[in-house]
């Protein structure tokens, strides 16, 4: 699922899981009432489209006979979690509905919602259940898209030109039609973007990786100034808010490039074992957000909001660490795995370890 799954263990790149690590923390604290702060604005201008950028750096025609064999794996690996994952979020969506404050629910229907799980369009009325599972159809979406440019375009520049048509096309679908459509195919047209992008630039990316370290320091710097400079308003892929067309790109590709940057430049076992899971940490953060918001409340009141929502991600990231061990154990055919394959990729390569864990924990303490 390119930088969902990024394929076999065996070929993982460590520079890519970190920066997913990097990504999902973002996409997280997003998701907080940080969303509306300098910071939130600032992750909002690049999250998501690193996350297509990497999963177009995967896509590759030679791994697949035909289309109906890609057809059939995207389906396992992006539709089949989606729907597992919609289903459980979809039922935990009901307590809160008949349990929750009514106030919040009062204008939401249950049946429209129930209906969100195959419309999957990202906005509250349709998958109030668990909002980030829009990028998992989306990205099918995309991919299905790009193989179709990838196969009728053998021109290079051909593609691109097509990238920018699509550009052009998803940006004024953004300004002019506030209808959603479902799968996120209205959003596609500007991820996709990214996603090829992110495969065409292979080359270009690797010799940039290759640079000295202080270069790249340098350029971190000079992407992160430029990101805050130019980033006029706040940006929400999703939504098709991307306010002045050059400057979505500018600080789009600016965060991309200074995440990835960061992420050649770091070691963290605890940001590759994030990016190697970040698939059920985009589905399940939403719902354990919610929890450990009761759980903050519980403690007290926080000296300031940045403290109580760092602590919020934190704790989330926390609880979500038996889930990720469950799935990856015991349940690997939510993710389109089978579980001897699963179990043997996780003990070699996807398992954390107790100094890890105690780092983990050692951090969230204030």
């Amino acid at each position: 699922m390119g930088s969902i799954t990024q394929g076999d263990s065996k070929s993982r790149i460590a520079w890519v899981d970190i920066a997913k690590g990097i990504g999902i923390i973002f996409v997280i604290t997003a998701h907080t009432s940080l969303d509306y702060t300098w910071l939130g604005k600032f992750i909002n201008s690049f999250h998501m489209p690193l996350f297509f950028f990497l999963s177009g750096y995967f896509f590759s025609l030679d791994k697949y006979q035909n289309f109906r064999a890609f057809l059939v794996k995207k389906a396992n690996t992006l539709l089949l979690p989606y729907v597992i994952f919609a289903a459980v979020s979809y039922l935990y969506f009901l307590l809160r509905f008949h349990l929750g404050d009514s106030s919040y629910y009062q204008d939401l229907n249950i049946y429209q919602v129930f209906l969100g799980i195959f419309y999957s369009a990202g906005t509250r009325e349709w998958m109030d259940f668990n909002l980030p599972l829009w990028f998992l159809t989306c990205l099918f979406v995309v991919e299905i898209i790009f193989f179709a440019l990838k196969k009728g375009l053998t021109n290079k520049k051909h593609i691109v030109y097509a990238l920018i048509l699509c550009s052009c096309i998803g940006y004024l679908d953004g300004v002019m039609n506030s209808f959603k459509l479902p799968w996120g195919i209205d959003v596609a047209l500007t991820a996709i973007v990214f996603y090829g992008l992110g495969n065409l630039l292979k080359a270009q990316l690797q010799s940039l990786l290759s640079k000295p370290a202080w270069l790249k320091i340098m350029l971190v710097v000079a992407l992160i100034t430029i990101n805050l400079v130019v980033s006029q308003n706040r940006v929400n892929l999703n939504m098709q808010l991307l306010g002045n067309y050059y400057d979505f790109y500018i600080c789009a590709f600016a965060g991309v490039a200074f995440c990835i940057l960061i992420a050649s430049l770091i070691h963290s076992k605890i940001l590759v074992y994030l990016g190697k899971n970040v698939l059920i940490i985009m589905a399940v953060h939403m719902p354990m957000l919610n929890i450990t918001s009761k759980i903050v409340d519980q403690i007290g009141i926080m000296s300031t909001e940045y403290a109580r929502e760092g602590i919020r991600v934190l704790l989330t990231l926390l609880l979500l660490t038996p889930i990720i061990y469950l799935i990856n154990a015991y349940m690997p055919f939510i993710l389109g795995r089978s579980r001897k394959r699963a179990n043997r990729a996780y003990v070699q390569h996807n398992q954390i370890s107790e100094p890890t864990i105690h780092s983990m924990k050692q951090s969230s303490k204030i």
